[in-house]
């Protein structure tokens, strides 16, 4: 059985490293870091997603500075923008809007999660398909276990061993060229049982890899593998 897709809807960037600290975040969506305090204008984008122009937006949020964090070289340390190929800002969010429409209309399981205000979400879960479900938790918090428990009990998300390769991947971001044994002395910390996985992914065990080459490589590897699609940028 497939895992739900768990998608941010902010108000901040709270959520999206709530996800990656529990290892549910296998995807990128517009809203992982930005801020967005007014929940209509996600009803809006939605309703209107046949004509929706990604560049106002994207123009929009630089303008009122509630895009801080997902930009090139920023001190907050999101991981996926250390991996970034050389695309523009745009390119890569009409990426996210696609993948974010792509899933919600999806027949799996939907889980939108809002941390703080809640103004709105009413119209939202109205023009939801039934599939996609709202959790609001008003005082969410990566560092909360009730937080992290409430979302764990109502998702139902299990963690994949090749979630778990991946995301210590990218936490070796500034450690570049790494080794499958780099690899595997992170991973087996997370899962003693992970060796199988990541001996699936690099049967060639004397590569050492560099960013590009292994990202290039990765994502091809794991769809081969599961059939699904790992997608953090």
């Amino acid at each position: 059985m497939n895992n739900p897709y768990i998608i941010s809807i902010g108000q901040n960037c709270n959520v999206a490293i709530t996800l990656r600290k529990m290892l549910f975040r296998t995807f990128s969506y517009p809203f992982d870091w930005t801020i967005q305090p007014n929940i209509m204008d996600i009803v809006d984008i939605i309703k209107n997603k046949e004509h929706f122009d990604v560049s106002m937006w994207l123009n929009k949020k630089f303008s009122c500075n509630e895009l801080p964090h997902d930009v090139p070289n920023d001190s907050h340390g999101i991981l996926e923008n250390n991996f970034e190929k050389c695309e523009t800002t745009l390119e890569k969010y009409k990426r996210r809007f696609n993948r974010f429409f792509e899933h919600l209309f999806s027949d799996r399981e939907v889980y939108l999660i809002r941390y703080g205000d809640s103004n709105g979400l009413n119209e939202l879960q109205k023009i939801l398909p039934l599939n996609c479900h709202i959790i609001h938790i008003k005082d969410g918090n990566p560092d909360s276990l009730d937080t992290i428990n409430k979302i764990k009990n109502i998702t139902k998300f299990e963690i994949e061993p090749y979630s778990i390769i991946l995301n210590e991947i990218m936490n070796h971001y500034d450690l570049f060229p790494i080794s499958y044994n780099d690899i595997l002395q992170s991973a087996l910390i997370i899962n003693k049982d992970i060796t199988p996985f990541i001996n699936n992914i690099f049967p060639d065990k004397t590569i050492i890899w560099k960013k590009d080459e292994l990202f290039s490589y990765l994502f091809t590897k794991l769809k081969e593998l599961t059939g699904k699609d790992y997608a953090l940028l």
